[in-house]
Protein backbone atom coordinates (compact mmCIF):
# COMPACT_ATOMS: atom_id res chain seq x y z
CA UNK A 1 0.00 0.00 0.00
CA UNK A 2 1.25 3.71 -0.66
CA UNK A 3 1.91 5.82 1.95
CA UNK A 4 -0.42 8.39 1.71
CA UNK A 5 1.76 11.13 3.40
CA UNK A 6 4.36 10.44 0.79
CA UNK A 7 2.06 10.01 -1.80
CA UNK A 8 0.45 13.45 -1.37
CA UNK A 9 3.59 14.90 -0.71
CA UNK A 10 5.14 14.29 -3.84
CA UNK A 11 2.19 15.08 -5.82
CA UNK A 12 2.13 18.50 -5.09
CA UNK A 13 6.14 18.69 -6.09
CA UNK A 14 4.83 17.31 -9.31
CA UNK A 15 1.76 19.48 -9.49
CA UNK A 16 4.22 22.20 -8.71
CA UNK A 17 6.54 21.03 -11.60
CA UNK A 18 4.07 21.04 -13.59
CA UNK A 19 2.95 24.87 -12.68
CA UNK A 20 6.30 25.90 -13.48
CA UNK A 21 7.60 23.92 -16.38
CA UNK A 22 4.37 24.67 -18.28
CA UNK A 23 3.24 28.13 -17.45
CA UNK A 24 6.11 29.87 -16.11
CA UNK A 25 8.98 27.76 -18.31
CA UNK A 26 7.11 28.19 -21.29
CA UNK A 27 8.38 30.78 -23.91
CA UNK A 28 5.71 32.26 -26.58
CA UNK A 29 6.99 30.80 -30.02
CA UNK A 30 7.31 27.34 -28.41
CA UNK A 31 3.77 27.46 -27.00
CA UNK A 32 2.35 28.87 -30.12
CA UNK A 33 4.34 26.42 -32.17
CA UNK A 34 4.06 22.92 -30.32
CA UNK A 35 1.11 22.12 -31.88
CA UNK A 36 1.94 22.64 -35.29
CA UNK A 37 2.51 19.73 -37.57
CA UNK A 38 5.77 18.83 -39.58
CA UNK A 39 9.20 18.87 -37.62
CA UNK A 40 8.89 22.56 -36.45
CA UNK A 41 6.18 21.53 -34.15
CA UNK A 42 8.20 18.12 -33.23
CA UNK A 43 10.96 19.96 -32.26
CA UNK A 44 9.00 22.88 -30.65
CA UNK A 45 6.97 20.36 -28.45
CA UNK A 46 10.30 18.12 -27.54
CA UNK A 47 11.52 21.66 -26.19
CA UNK A 48 9.28 22.23 -24.49
CA UNK A 49 9.13 18.66 -22.57
CA UNK A 50 12.63 18.58 -21.66
CA UNK A 51 12.21 22.57 -20.57
CA UNK A 52 9.08 20.84 -18.24
CA UNK A 53 10.62 17.86 -16.86
CA UNK A 54 13.59 19.14 -15.53
CA UNK A 55 11.24 21.60 -13.53
CA UNK A 56 9.76 18.59 -12.30
CA UNK A 57 12.58 16.72 -11.75
CA UNK A 58 14.15 19.08 -9.92
CA UNK A 59 11.44 20.28 -7.69
CA UNK A 60 10.69 16.68 -6.94
CA UNK A 61 14.26 15.61 -6.22
CA UNK A 62 14.38 18.74 -3.81
CA UNK A 63 11.09 17.82 -2.16
CA UNK A 64 12.31 14.31 -1.32
CA UNK A 65 15.23 16.05 0.11
CA UNK A 66 14.06 18.41 2.33
CA UNK A 67 11.31 16.12 3.07
CA UNK A 68 13.19 13.10 3.94
CA UNK A 69 11.00 11.44 2.08
CA UNK A 70 12.10 8.04 0.41
CA UNK A 71 11.84 7.19 -3.01
CA UNK A 72 13.00 4.35 -5.30
CA UNK A 73 15.16 6.68 -8.36
CA UNK A 74 13.86 3.69 -10.75
CA UNK A 75 10.34 4.36 -10.28
CA UNK A 76 11.15 7.80 -9.96
CA UNK A 77 12.93 8.04 -13.18
CA UNK A 78 9.64 5.68 -14.34
CA UNK A 79 7.13 8.37 -12.78
CA UNK A 80 8.78 11.18 -14.81
CA UNK A 81 9.03 9.32 -17.89
CA UNK A 82 5.42 8.77 -17.97
CA UNK A 83 4.95 12.61 -16.81
CA UNK A 84 7.27 13.66 -19.91
CA UNK A 85 5.89 11.02 -22.36
CA UNK A 86 2.05 11.73 -21.89
CA UNK A 87 2.68 15.34 -21.80
CA UNK A 88 4.47 15.63 -25.39
CA UNK A 89 1.08 13.44 -26.44
CA UNK A 90 -1.29 15.86 -25.11
CA UNK A 91 0.43 19.18 -25.87
CA UNK A 92 0.86 17.66 -29.26
CA UNK A 93 -3.24 17.95 -30.35
CA UNK A 94 -4.64 15.19 -31.86
CA UNK A 95 -5.23 13.18 -28.26
CA UNK A 96 -6.67 16.21 -26.98
CA UNK A 97 -8.57 16.50 -29.70
CA UNK A 98 -9.95 12.72 -29.66
CA UNK A 99 -10.53 13.29 -26.01
CA UNK A 100 -12.92 16.18 -26.59
CA UNK A 101 -14.62 14.72 -29.11
CA UNK A 102 -15.24 11.49 -27.81
CA UNK A 103 -16.92 13.62 -24.65
CA UNK A 104 -19.03 15.47 -26.84
CA UNK A 105 -16.77 18.68 -26.76
CA UNK A 106 -15.70 18.89 -30.30
CA UNK A 107 -16.66 22.77 -31.11
CA UNK A 108 -15.40 23.62 -27.05
CA UNK A 109 -12.18 22.55 -27.51
CA UNK A 110 -11.85 24.48 -30.84
CA UNK A 111 -11.94 27.77 -28.39
CA UNK A 112 -9.10 28.62 -26.01
CA UNK A 113 -10.46 28.27 -23.21
CA UNK A 114 -12.00 24.54 -23.71
CA UNK A 115 -8.38 23.29 -25.17
CA UNK A 116 -6.71 25.24 -21.86
CA UNK A 117 -9.15 23.27 -20.10
CA UNK A 118 -9.05 20.14 -21.62
CA UNK A 119 -4.91 20.63 -21.65
CA UNK A 120 -4.57 21.00 -17.95
CA UNK A 121 -6.97 18.80 -16.61
CA UNK A 122 -5.71 15.87 -18.54
CA UNK A 123 -2.04 16.60 -17.42
CA UNK A 124 -3.31 17.26 -13.97
CA UNK A 125 -4.83 13.64 -13.98
CA UNK A 126 -1.76 11.71 -15.48
CA UNK A 127 0.51 13.68 -12.47
CA UNK A 128 -2.04 11.25 -9.84
CA UNK A 129 -0.96 8.47 -11.73
CA UNK A 130 3.06 9.49 -11.66
CA UNK A 131 2.85 10.22 -8.30
CA UNK A 132 1.88 6.64 -7.35
CA UNK A 133 4.38 5.37 -9.44
CA UNK A 134 6.70 7.25 -8.35
CA UNK A 135 6.05 6.36 -4.47
CA UNK A 136 5.22 2.54 -4.84
CA UNK A 137 6.08 -0.34 -2.55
Amino acid sequence: MLDPIAYLAVLAFYLLGHAVGDILGQWHHIALAKGEPGRDGVKACAVHVLVYIACQAWILTVGLALLGIEARPGLAVAGLAVSAATHYAIDRGPVLVWIAAATGSAEWIKTTAGRLAYDQTLHVLVLFACAAVTVAP
